[in-house]
């Protein structure tokens, strides 16, 4: 129900109960603080995601590297030691890089957040084990022959499985870096979206401002200087119900008390109070209106 005031010497006019002013300007800035608010908290929340999304994959990449760069070069050491003839003190040697080997293998697994990459970790180390078992236990080794051709066989394969390993956890990492900008593209879209809405709320609340509270007031002021200049039958049209009718109201009160008292005033300075008839200034002014016709 749009609500008006208007200047008239109309009589007063009671319209049907509408909601208060208080209470709707309440409800606008509620809704434009809500949608601040909201666009604050998509803002951090999108800016956090982002950041938490670009560290874990910065994170992964640096762990994954240093972990299969370790790995790369334990397992290239270790292949070299099993082809080469061994002594007493190479072979503790071995062991060393065969259980450093087997503990990279194990963290690297671990580690691993994408199924095609695990499957090549666990693939490069079956052909791993291929070459520690050609190799045979260190009590009953294989002759020279068998352990190069062990390892000219399996050792290129291991080190291709962990490359390809590598190419695909990064490949996973490149998916989540897209999906995070993504991510980032819809949040800009939802805070632009947000923005309008508090952009076009704020100028609606301006306008009715100017509408429901600053004509209404110059109206009243007007009236007022109405009134004072001596039109005591002006009065506000009032077409509203909230706090500015009420004050439309009680000013018509006032004019109509002030016009009251006026006629009252000018009864009494015209007649006679005992009598009720026209006294000498009545008279007068009569007399000098009818000569002056």
């Amino acid at each position: 129900m749009n609500s008006r005031m208007r200047s008239d010497p109309a009589p007063t006019s009671h319209p049907d109960p509408v909601t208060s002013l208080r209470t709707r300007w309440n409800r606008g800035f509620t809704l434009l603080t809500a949608i601040v608010i909201l666009s604050g908290l998509a803002s951090l929340i999108g800016t956090q995601l982002l950041v938490d999304t670009f560290r874990s994959s910065a994170v992964r990449v640096e762990r994954e590297t240093t972990i299969s760069a370790t790995l790369r070069a334990d397992v290239v050491a270790h292949v070299v030691a099993v082809a080469s003839p061994i002594t007493g003190d190479q072979q503790r040697q071995v062991d060393a890089l065969q259980t450093a080997v087997r503990a990279g293998f194990t963290q690297a697994i671990g580690d691993e957040t994408t199924t095609a990459a695990k499957e090549l970790l666990r693939q490069s180390l079956a052909e791993w084990q291929a070459v520690v078992d050609a190799a045979g236990p260190p009590d009953a080794r294989a002759d020279q022959a068998t352990m190069g051709a062990a390892v000219s066989a399996r050792a290129p394969k291991v080190l291709d499985l962990l490359d390809q390993a590598g190419s695909t956890s990064r490949a996973a990492v490149r998916v989540d870096l897209a999906n995070a900008a993504r991510l980032d593209h819809q949040v800009m879209i939802v805070l632009a979206v947000l923005e309008l809405l508090a952009v076009g709320l704020a100028v609606r609340l301006a306008r009715r401002l100017s509408t429901e509270v600053l004509r209404p007031v110059g109206i009243l002021r007007d009236s007022a200087n109405h009134l004072a200049a001596g039109r005591l039958d002006h009065r506000v049209v009032v077409d509203r119900a909230d706090e500015l009718g009420e004050l439309a109201v009680s000013f018509n009160a006032m004019a109509d008390a002030i016009a009251g008292s006026q006629r009252s005033l000018t009864r009494e300075a015209n007649t006679d109070s005992l009598t009720g008839l026209a006294n000498r200034a009545a008279f007068r002014a009569r007399l000098e209106a009818t000569l002056a016709s």
